[in-house]
């Protein structure tokens, strides 16, 4: 598996959500606090830090309520990605695979029966 880029929507998604809460709780504020007076609604912000994204209007809000360049914060978050993407296992402890597991029903132990002569 190829480590997550910025490039990766998924962990893009996932290092902003992860970013937005740090840069919330570093201010001391709650989501109230950040969808407050915005243009989007509280459940609109718990879904973005939740991992939902988000529209590029709801970013530049949100970064102006923390007083945080938007550029500021996207590069925060492609650090954050990079530095996940180092922390990546080594080839040798791969991740389980998702999906269905396969198993195997245990064998039947073998009888063998020998007939006396």
């Amino acid at each position: 598996m190829a480590p997550a880029t910025a490039h990766d929507p998924r962990a893009f998604t996932e290092a902003l959500a992860a970013r937005l809460k740090a840069e919330r709780a570093l201010r001391g504020l709650d989501q109230a606090d950040v969808a407050e007076g915005a243009t989007f609604s509280l459940r609109t912000y718990n879904r973005i830090e939740g991992g939902g994204g988000a529209t590029i209007d709801q970013l530049v809000e949100i970064s102006e309520r923390f007083r945080l360049p938007l550029s500021e914060l996207l590069a925060l978050v492609e650090s954050d990605i990079r530095r996940r993407g180092s922390d990546s296992p080594a080839p040798q402890q791969r991740p389980a695979r998702a999906g269905k597991v396969r198993t195997q029903a245990p064998s039947k132990p073998k009888i063998t029966v020998r007939q006396s002569d």
